[in-house]
């Protein structure tokens, strides 16, 4: 999912990982460098990838998956069709004997995975960010 530079700069001052000061500092050098606002934050050590995918995952109130902490093993990225994971931009996070979780970068899809219980006869635990909200069997 992609989130514009407004989007990004309300949910980190929303949740406080950085500062108004910060913003504009970042703005500044975004317009006078031609980046974006997030690479100064980034160059800047203000902020990392993980830190700034847990401040989103924050704003729509779901877990964070830390796929660089914990990598997919190749059986859990087959376990979803190519078709269907690249769709829905979808992964099997974990799973146990009678669910599983799918962290995604669209975890607001009402859609996602529509029939997963059925397909993988688990029931769907959570979705994360690369992130999770709940579904229902």
């Amino acid at each position: 999912m992609k989130f514009d530079d407004k989007t990004i700069k309300d949910i980190l001052l929303k949740e406080n990982y950085v500062t108004e000061g910060d913003v504009k500092n970042a703005e500044d050098f975004a317009k006078t460098h031609h980046v974006s606002f997030i690479e100064y934050l980034l160059q800047e050590n203000l902020i990392t990838k993980d830190l700034l995918g847990q401040a989103i995952a924050e704003s729509f109130e779901v877990p964070y998956a830390d796929l660089n902490s914990t990598p997919l093993t190749p059986e859990q990225i087959q376990k979803i069709p190519e078709d269907i994971a690249k769709k829905y931009r979808a992964v099997i996070f974990s799973e146990e004997k009678d669910k599983i979780v799918i962290a995604t970068d669209t975890p607001d899809d009402k859609n996602l995975l529509p029939g997963a219980d059925e397909t993988f006869c688990w029931k769907v635990a959570k979705r994360c960010l690369f992130a999770y909200g709940r579904h229902q069997c």
